[in-house]
């Protein structure tokens, strides 16, 4: 090649069979790519003697003012949760607030997590991330850390200690079961999503160590996924084995209570005869009947939070403490009432 004629960063990526992008972090000696790599890069270059544009090597250091969120899940199922719906809502108002732009990121498929970070790593179109935690494991975590894009967890990882802000799971169930026990409901069933997932295992913990601090017999299922199906054997299981409790903690809102809901009726198990309280709180429960007792998050709160924490990193500010917890609160309505009913061991 004619070393007079202006060589290109794309012509430089044809030659090392690399992306553009793989080609920029080698020159601007960002993380991200592996050491042959680069020295292949960098040969290639000292070899044409390629001079990048001084224009275009500023514009490459330039932020994007634009922050990703990574919701763990395929979009047709979470973002018609409300969880995900409030979330989305209170992080964007407050990246426009920043003067940021908010990106939304979701996995073609359930599971393909790992092709999305690449994807998204690879890209270059964001100055950090918030992620849902609920799925990142040590491998998602190893391809985040080979780079120098900052981000924080929506939610606690007992794998690893990264930024997060989280409610106190175990605070929040063990609160609300010690709530029903308080008005007089001894058999409580506790019907959790997966436990695979750390926050539902902090809850099923606290429900059960709950009960056994007031001689009750804990009485739980779990569903193994967050499908229809999985909720839907869950709530069998649950009566098979428990034919009569007095009173239903259900461990999550949105699809999983309506599910839920969905199989109590076919069952043709009225509402009125169990007390019933629930995980997240929103309005729509103020029209149920009877109003649903609920666990409420400070879900926006949150949002906001993660946004500030992710730009004072994307700025470089030292953030001491790791974690970021909120309290959550019981907002009572009228499915939970008062009983008085003698325990029977």
């Amino acid at each position: 090649m004619d070393k007079q004629k202006k060589i290109t960063i794309i012509e430089i990526a044809k030659l090392a069979n690399v992306s553009k992008g793989t080609v920029s972090k080698a020159l601007n000696n960002k993380p991200g790519i592996g050491g042959d790599t680069r020295e292949r890069i960098l040969d290639i270059v000292d070899k044409l003697d390629f001079q990048p544009d001084s224009a275009a090597r500023a514009l490459s250091n330039q932020k994007t003012s634009n922050i990703g969120l990574v919701i763990p899940h395929e979009a047709e199922s979470s973002l018609k949760n409300a969880y995900w719906a409030d979330m989305i809502s209170s992080i964007t108002a407050e990246s426009a607030k920043q003067n940021f732009n908010l990106m939304l990121f979701t996995p073609l498929r359930e599971g393909a997590l790992s092709e999305m970070y690449r994807d998204i790593i690879q890209s270059n179109k964001v100055d950090g991330l918030i992620i849902g935690s609920e799925l990142i494991d040590t491998v998602h975590l190893n391809q985040l850390n080979r780079t120098s894009l900052p981000f924080v967890l929506i939610g606690q990882n007992p794998e690893f200690h990264h930024h997060c802000v989280d409610i106190d799971n175990d605070h929040a169930a063990g609160s609300m079961t010690a709530y029903m026990l308080d008005r007089g409901y001894n058999r409580i069933a506790y019907l959790s999503g997966p436990r695979a997932y750390y926050y539902n295992r902090l809850r099923i913990n606290a429900y059960w160590r709950t009960m056994q601090e007031r001689d009750r017999k804990p009485l739980l299922a779990e569903a193994d996924e967050l499908d229809s199906e999985s909720i839907s054997r869950a709530v069998e299981q649950l009566f098979s084995e428990n034919p009569e409790p007095e009173g239903l903690f259900i461990g999550a809102g949105g699809n999983f209570l309506y599910t839920v809901l969905d199989c109590l009726k076919q069952k043709k198990i009225p509402l009125s005869r169990l007390g019933i309280c629930v995980f997240d709180d929103y309005r729509y429960l103020d029209f149920m009947e009877p109003g649903l007792t609920a666990v409420r998050q400070p879900t926006a709160a949150l949002g906001k939070a993660a946004v500030k924490r992710l730009i004072r990193l994307i700025n470089n500010e030292v953030v001491k403490d790791l974690n970021q917890i909120y309290e959550t609160s019981i907002t009572e309505r009228s499915s939970c009432p008062v009983i008085n009913r003698k325990y029977k061991t």
